[in-house]
């Protein structure tokens, strides 16, 4: 009896070198011959037919891998694998295997607790849209501001002149092109924090521990800051 497994998988992942080569060992070993591919930022696809080709790629960052896919077919065509790696917000991983139900449930297995080691700690920060978080700060400031204004003591309503609504709607409109460009930039700024998906692989290690040591700098001096706040309230 054969099986057919596809399943899509959502959480943040950093692909490492020994992590990549467990998965190509598996479906070498279980399915048959692997291949891989690779888009890269340059426009390119890059095909690699053995893991030797695949190891050595440099990964520059001119040339980093966007999204790799894994393909292993048996000679006789009885079993197939595939495994894709992409940073697409529905689903970063997508798996399909077709086997003999033995073959294929170890497969299955196998391949599922080797991607749970590729998920990283920060992978709940990767998949929050930070616009929402700006938007409920922003909501809640304009709550707070509106109940402070109503409970001031009201008057005559007076008109403006033309010029000064002009220069408010200048003022509301260069505002909010900041805001949106603000947005944009923490945007930017979130994305590289905490990639949804990184290949740590060749050149792109050095880059995944820059990231790294920017995530240890940033919870140190929040640690430094919970701690210094507590002492100043114990002490008070």
């Amino acid at each position: 009896m054969e099986v057919h497994f596809h399943t899509t998988r959502k959480h943040a992942f950093v692909v490492r070198q020994d992590g990549l080569q467990k998965i190509w060992k598996l479906l070498e070993d279980h399915i048959g011959a692997v291949n891989a591919s690779a888009e890269c930022s340059d426009d390119m696809v890059r095909e690699f037919n053995n893991w030797e080709q695949l190891a050595s790629y440099e990964n520059p960052s001119t040339k980093k891998i966007l999204k790799l896919s894994i393909q292993s077919r048996s000679d006789d065509r009885n079993k197939s694998a595939n495994v894709n790696f992409s940073d697409n917000s529905w689903g970063t991983i997508r798996i399909w295997i077709e086997a003999p139900k033995q073959v294929g449930v170890e497969v299955k297995d196998a391949t599922s607790d080797i991607l749970d080691g590729m998920q990283p700690w920060y992978s709940v920060l990767a998949r929050t849209d930070i616009i929402y978080v700006i938007l409920f700060f922003l909501g809640f400031a304009f709550l707070v501001s509106n109940i402070y204004f109503s409970n001031q003591p009201t008057g005559t309503p007076k008109s403006i002149s033309f010029e000064r609504a002009f220069f408010l709607s200048g003022a509301v409109i260069l505002f909010l092109g900041i805001l949106a460009f603000f947005i944009w930039a923490l945007n930017k700024l979130w994305a590289w924090l905490f990639p949804l998906s990184c290949f740590a692989l060749g050149q792109g290690e050095q880059r995944y521990k820059t990231v790294e040591h920017v995530h240890w700098g940033i919870i140190i001096a929040f640690l430094v800051s919970l701690v210094a706040s507590t002492v100043g309230l114990l002490w008070r």
